[in-house]
């Protein structure tokens, strides 16, 4: 379970493969839900959290108030992995935190959302090839 402490610990890094930071403030279109989840997952699982800016500053979210309880089942029927997802009071604002596993040894997640095939590649967002 996450605390306001975790989540400033986890802000203290900058964004790269495995970490996401979205500011996400009223809402968060699903199929990059999907295409985030399912290229962190084929990059080694990661976390990506809701209501954080790319420089690390909390701008809270109110993505998925009252309904995060439904987000892993959502995310499990679009791309075939179960996420966990936390909601964290920050004194600053709400933060929607996304721990996505890895993909399954020599599997490939699929998106239904942008991209097929995604990866994430130091901070980008793109498609797999045979190599990755």
């Amino acid at each position: 379970m996450y605390t306001p402490e975790n989540i400033e610990q986890i802000i203290q890094n900058k964004e790269y493969a495995l970490l996401e930071f979205k500011s996400a403030k009223n809402n968060f279109d699903s199929r990059d839900r999907a295409d985030y989840c399912a290229g962190m997952a084929n990059a080694g699982g990661g976390k990506m959290l809701l209501g954080v800016m790319n420089n690390g500053k909390i701008v809270g979210t109110t993505v998925y108030f009252g309904t995060i309880e439904k987000i892993p089942h959502e995310v499990n029927q679009s791309i075939g992995i179960w996420v966990k997802v936390e909601e964290v009071q920050h004194p600053t604002g709400r933060v929607v935190v996304f721990d996505i596993p890895s993909r399954p040894a020599g599997q490939r997640v699929r998106s239904n959302g942008h991209y097929t095939y995604p990866i994430r590649k130091g901070e980008s967002l793109v498609e797999m090839n045979d190599s990755d």
